[in-house]
Formats: structure tokens, sequence, C-alpha cells
């Protein structure tokens, strides 16, 4: 048995990010207030040290995940309304993304590969884990494009014709770690730019 301490820790970690995306996700938008050389050392930092360390690999992926939840769902708060999304089954992905895999970490001590060698191990529970997995791969390119969805839409303010600019923002966030120091100021001039249009109020006399 680990120690009950350690194990608190990570259950603590993981209860923070639920709540934080089951609630209104005020804690993960902080990163968007951050600088892209800041949110890039904290990233590189926290992948790094989560190769030696479990609970801040859990902390990596949590945070980088909420990164993205937070360019999602605030750029398309600056849609209008008939433009936005629905992010009933975002969430979901999100949640069931990081859940997933941070629990795959917790319990198995640093996550589990499947292979042709090794699957008869794995018994029935072979037939459980492969269909989440699957699941989990889905989620966690569907998180980087709608991410890349909600810059490409905020930038022209309607659904793109084409998917170019979708695909050119969806490639920058593949590219990591180096595409975030073109992704974060962009998501950070459209929402400054979207505070400055709010704060315009029209003349009553015109």
């Amino acid at each position: 048995m680990g120690n009950p301490l350690i194990l608190r820790l990570k259950l603590k970690i993981i209860g923070f990010f639920t709540f934080a995306w089951s609630s209104n996700p005020i804690r993960v938008y902080l990163f968007l207030k951050l600088r892209h050389w800041q949110l890039f050392c904290m990233f590189l930092a926290l992948s790094m040290a989560g190769v030696f360390l479990i609970e801040l690999a859990l902390l990596y992926l949590f945070a980088f995940t909420g990164w993205l939840y937070a360019i999602t769902i605030s750029l398309n708060e600056t849609l209008a309304s008939e433009d936005r999304k629905k992010n009933g089954f975002f969430r979901f992905s999100c949640l069931f993304y990081v859940l997933f895999l941070g629990g795959s970490i917790l319990i198995s001590g640093g996550g589990y590969s499947i292979t042709t060698r090794n699957y008869a191990e794995f018994g029935a529970l072979l037939w459980i884990l492969l269909p989440l997995n699957l699941y989990s791969t889905f989620s966690a390119f569907y998180i980087l494009y709608r991410a890349a969805k909600a810059i490409s839409m905020a930038g022209t303010k309607r659904e793109p014709r084409s998917e170019n600019a979708t695909s050119t923002w969806f490639m920058a966030l593949m590219f990591y770690p180096i595409g975030i120091w073109s992704v974060q100021p962009k998501v950070q001039r459209l929402l400054a730019a979207n505070s400055q249009k709010d704060m315009t109020v029209p003349d009553s006399n015109g």
C-alpha cells in the first residue's frame, strides 16, 4: 500500500480540477492571464518533473487540459449567441480525459500500455480498457480541435467557410510546447478586443 498522505494529495488534485470543470471554472481561466513565456516555462517544468514524480505528472495533465478548456469556453463566450457552440459534450470529454488518464496514472503508478505481448495479462479487463483508451485518444484530439475552432471563430466572429484557419491553430497546438508562444498571445488579443468592445457605450444622443 502506498503512503495514505500521498494518496490523499493525489485525490485532492483530481478533486480540485473536477470541481473547477463541473462548476464555473474560474480557476483554470487564470491560465489565460499568464504571459506566453510563463505558461511555456510552467508546462515545460511540470512535464519534465512529472517523469520523476507522479503528482507533478497529474498536475501537468490537469493544467494543460485546463488551459485548453479555458481557451475554448472563454472564446466561445465572445461570439454572438447564435454562433456559440454547445459545450456539454466538450465538458464531458475534458472530464473523462483527465479523470481516466489521471486515474490510470494514479492506480498503475505511472501509466500502462497494452501490446500484442502483454494483452493476455489483462484478461477480461482488456475489453473494458480498450474502448476507454480509444475514447480517451479521441477526447484528446477533440479537445485540441475545439480549442483551435474557438480561436478561428473568435477571430472572424462567425463559422469559418473553410477549415484552413482551424487547421492552422490545431497544428500550432499540436506543435507543443513551441505553439504556446503563438497561441497564448493570440487568445489574449482576442479576449482584450472583446473586452474593449463590451466597454464601448453607444452615445444616447446619437
